[in-house]
């Protein structure tokens, strides 16, 4: 069972995760 605490976290790295992919197809 997912409680809240874990899904916003697992929710950030998500963001975290698509920003640095974002960021790295702007780059090269």
């Amino acid at each position: 069972r997912l409680t809240k605490a874990v899904i916003t976290v697992l929710r950030r790295l998500m963001l975290l995760r698509m920003m640095k992919h974002i960021k790295g197809c702007l780059l090269s």
